[in-house]
């Protein structure tokens, strides 16, 4: 995969300088950073996901995002 253009749109206010969780706008979507989840922690996201029809695909990872990343955009 890749994108016509990236726009950075936030960072977590309690991040520093790289490796920040973030968002990112894309043509098409956008792209979410954040810290890898651990096999635990994973395995409840499995459940759950599969619990809604909506599991996650082999192509597909998740992440953790701390929420202010989202609430300071909807703040914005």
């Amino acid at each position: 995969m890749s994108f016509d253009w990236i726009k950075f749109l936030w960072k977590s206010g309690d991040s520093g300088n790289g490796d920040c969780p973030s968002i990112m706008e894309v043509d098409g979507g956008y792209v979410l950073v954040g810290k890898v989840l651990d096999e635990q922690a994973l395995a409840q996201v499995h459940t759950v996901g599969r619990a809604n029809n909506s599991g996650i695909g082999a192509d597909e990872t998740a992440v953790f995002l701390p929420a202010d990343v989202i609430d300071r955009i909807r703040n914005a």
